[in-house]
């Protein structure tokens, strides 16, 4: 009986998982793989301003994986993308050369460049990076200032991964799974295309911007969510866009959790131990070119107080084609820097002798990521050599691995 119901869960998840996809694929989805631009999804434009884009110094191409734009050059969506029709999603990984250059994201855009090469008439996204984030919104080339931020952690040199969201009043700014800005605004416009720009933050030096995996979805979030009693447990089942979520009293299942990235894996680690001798060591090592967003869930513990299960508000980020050790120790977690306490969901008071579970998600918009190329091997305990710890799960939204 019990094999059978593990194989109908599986069975279940996968169904949901490849219904999901179907459905709620991306309207949009570019990884700029080929050798130029297409014209079925994108037009470019570029300033005709001699002073700030020569002759031949702004461009758009698409070369060695990505989409790069050099100076004040444009990538349009040939779709309009209306967000009173729905709520718009758009997700890309971007790189900068120094911290002297500025990429925007422009919704509900017009295509149209005015004379300080910005779009005409939209609700503009500016991500400088030195970190001073800002939403904008131009009208017939007159600018006002809707919401700013200087909290944003972007390092040149570096995919990070940005997420913009816009349901024709609230805007929102998400970079490497933290939200950075959001600023609200009804303004509507006669047209709603998607405009994406390189730009200088400073003079009129030339700039390169990289864009990789685009995607740009619509509709709302949230789909339904049921509530069903049984006996002494309730459970509710949350389905959105992007993932389903389960949460039940007795904390018996809780599937992939969306954080708002296009591509997440997560390793269910079943047993680890807040006493300082069960010390557990995870080499987490990232593969890919892109940032990884790291979030930490605790799925149960043996203490009267269970889990929220829900992710940590902290998270960590793991630097593309690098390696970070995850400690967790007592009742928290340190990654580089990073210090994340778990006695919320273990226990609620200080203890060395609760025993739990957890889930450790890492997200991005990168979809190379795999269970294979975001590894993690984990060693638990203080004796030299330390315990391989066996029984963790890679889960990549489709299948289950062990490592």
């Amino acid at each position: 009986m019990k094999k059978i119901w593990i194989l109908s869960f599986f069975c279940f998840m996968l169904l949901m998982q490849i219904f999901l996809s179907n459905v709620y694929a991306a309207t949009l989805y570019d990884d700029f793989s080929g050798s130029s631009v297409d014209t079925t999804k994108w037009s470019t434009a570029t300033s005709s301003d001699t002073s700030r884009c020569a002759p031949g110094s702004c461009s758009v191409t698409e070369s060695s994986g990505y989409l790069v734009l050099t100076s004040w050059a444009y990538l349009n969506t040939v779709s309009q993308y209306n967000p009173a029709n729905g709520k718009i999603t758009i997700r890309v990984s971007v790189k900068a050369n120094n911290s002297n250059e500025d990429f925007s994201i422009t919704t509900r855009s017009d295509k149209t460049l005015d004379s300080s090469v910005y779009v005409h008439n939209g609700i503009r996204v500016d991500i400088p990076f030195n970190g001073n984030v800002s939403i904008n919104k131009e009208v017939n080339g007159v600018q006002t200032s809707l919401s700013s931020a200087t909290n944003a952690s972007l390092s040149s040199g570096s995919f990070h991964d940005v997420t913009v969201t816009d349901d024709g009043t609230n805007i929102t700014v998400t970079i490497d799974g933290s939200l950075i800005l959001s600023a609200s605004d009804s303004t509507q416009f006669s047209n709603n295309y998607i405009s994406f720009v390189g730009r200088p933050n400073e003079g009129w030096m030339n700039n390169i911007a990289y864009l990789d995996y685009v995607s740009i979805s619509t509709g709302s979030d949230t789909i339904s969510t049921t509530t069903t009693t049984s006996g002494v447990t309730t459970t509710t089942t949350t389905t959105t866009a992007r993932s389903t979520t389960t949460t039940t009293t007795a904390a018996t299942t809780t599937s992939l959790t969306t954080t708002g990235s296009a591509k997440n894996i997560s390793y269910t680690i079943p047993y680890l131990q807040t006493n300082s001798q069960q010390v557990l060591y995870c080499m987490a090592s990232n593969m890919t070119s892109s940032t990884q967003t790291g979030y930490v869930m605790v799925l149960g513990n043996n203490a009267a107080v269970k889990p929220a299960q829900s992710y940590e508000s902290t998270t960590f980020t793991v630097s593309g084609k690098a390696t970070k050790m995850i400690t967790f120790l007592g009742q928290s977690v340190t990654a580089g820097t990073t210090s994340i306490s778990l006695i919320n969901n273990t226990g609620g008071t200080t203890s060395d002798s609760v025993m739990y579970g957890t889930k450790l998600t890492f997200a991005s918009n990168d979809n190379t990521t795999t269970c294979s190329t975001m590894g993690m091997v984990c060693f638990q305990g203080t004796t030299n050599p330390k315990r391989n710890l066996l029984g963790i799960l890679c889960y990549d939204g489709s299948s289950y691995y062990a490592h």
